[in-house]
């Protein structure tokens, strides 16, 4: 019966033991967990991004004797987004790393290493008003963030 529906592709017989699922089932699995990894990267991500510019949204803009402007955040919020993007990039890196990903890879490193950036508060404005600063600060990030979609969306 297995045989006449072409299921033995994907089951095979264990002699004394049963049935398990052939090797021809690793492809789809592991195409479902790379889905499943770049989902949950994406999804991360995101969430850190939107916590920063909700962060930027209320916090003191510095403004110093040079006409920088930054954002001084307390230690717990700048370890907590360090520390949740290394997880996530690294967990991504492990799935996607092949030959055939590399130059998307470099990309997205160069992406992740601007949100890290943003996300741990170094990124410096130059003579901006508070409100052109937050400005700038989110549409930056919302750039950064369509870059990586586009990126991960070439990975295999």
């Amino acid at each position: 019966l297995l045989k006449s529906l072409m299921i033995d592709d994907f089951i095979m017989t264990i002699r004394g033991l049963g049935y398990k699922g052939s090797n021809k089932w690793l492809p789809i699995l592991e195409k479902r967990a790379n889905e499943e990894i770049k989902n949950a990267f994406l999804e991360e991500i995101t969430a850190i991004i939107e916590e920063c510019i909700t962060y930027s949204e209320s916090a003191d803009i510095t403004h110093d004797k040079s006409g920088f402007s930054y954002i001084k955040p307390d230690q717990n919020t700048v370890m907590m987004h360090f520390k949740r993007m290394n997880d996530c990039y690294y967990l991504f890196l492990r799935r996607y790393t092949s030959p055939g990903n590399c130059i998307e890879l470099l990309e997205l490193k160069e992406k992740i290493a601007k949100i890290l950036l943003y996300a741990i508060y170094w990124r410096v404005g130059d003579s901006l008003t508070d409100e052109k600063f937050r400005s700038d600060y989110k549409n930056e990030l919302k750039l950064t963030l369509r870059q990586i979609n586009q990126i991960t969306a070439l990975l295999a």
